[in-house]
């Protein structure tokens, strides 16, 4: 049922999220903020990506357009349907979850060029695990609403601005891309940690207290949360067209390279 909150000096009348879809408008504003965002993103990516076929641009590729579609998708679910999990959420969860391991797996390949060869098996070992944990925690729809899934969201920036800066200082160069690059990434888990955190009171749980522990309009946390975010994206792709990352793949099964042919006798 609704019920009502005070808002500076009035009075708003709120709507039960459990039937009413679309109720916390902040919280559809800023999906489509971030989804329209990413796609602009994609676009501009594709367009650079054409001219020089670099490896680092496809990952970026598939981050930018994935992470539209997700983001997307979840904003229209939160439009159309009410409260709870549904295809349209869960599938969104995914996606996002797909699209930060794009971009973790760049940086695994950037690490692969540069790092010992011990320090990349625990790279990719890693990769792997939070991947695999990520994609699992969503489809089982832990915590409330978003939460875990922003919960994924920031272990996995996290770790994109924890194998930048690794980048950043096994190059030994004076160049700062994969500096501001791992500045771009905790920005991103910043937002996307608020969001976990305010969930509970500020979110569709809220409503139960009518938002009493919220300060302010119920969604106010997404509003947090998009301004960073969208950021991140712009300044990564600004970043990724003047500095690509120089990712490679490992070498092993198909992509291991063939031995030279050895020197014939005299």
């Amino acid at each position: 049922m609704e019920c009502q909150k005070k808002l500076l000096a009035d009075l708003a009348i709120i709507q039960d999220p459990e039937t009413t879809p679309g109720s916390h408008h902040t919280e559809v504003l800023s999906l489509y903020i971030l989804a329209g965002t990413m796609l602009l993103s994609s676009i501009i990516m594709l367009t650079k990506s054409l001219g020089r076929r670099m490896l680092s641009d496809i990952f970026f590729l598939v981050f930018f357009f994935v992470g539209a579609l997700g983001f997307g998708l979840l904003g229209f679910a939160s439009q159309v349907y009410v409260a709870g999990e549904n295809w349209a959420v869960i599938l969104a969860k995914i996606l996002i979850t797909l699209s930060l391991a794009s971009l973790l797996l760049n940086n695994c390949c950037v690490l692969e060029d540069l790092a010992p060869f011990r320090f990349r098996t625990v790279i990719w070992v890693s990769f792997f695990f939070q991947s695999s944990v990520s994609l699992l925690g969503v489809a089982a729809q832990l915590g409330k609403h978003l939460q875990s899934t922003m919960l994924f969201m920031t272990m996995m920036s996290v770790s994109c601005t924890f194998t930048w800066s690794v980048a950043h200082y096994l190059k030994k160069s004076n160049a700062q891309e994969y500096c501001l690059k791992a500045f771009c990434s905790f920005l991103a888990a910043a937002g996307s940690l608020t969001v976990a955190i305010l969930e509970p009171t500020c979110g569709y749980a809220g409503h139960k207290k009518c938002y009493t522990d919220c300060f302010g309009v119920p969604g106010v946390h997404f509003l947090i949360w998009v301004v960073p975010s969208i950021g991140s994206v712009l300044f990564l792709n600004f970043l990724q067209m003047c500095c690509p990352d120089q990712a490679m793949l490992p070498p092993i099964l198909c992509w291991k390279p063939k031995p030279p042919p050895e020197p014939e006798a005299p």
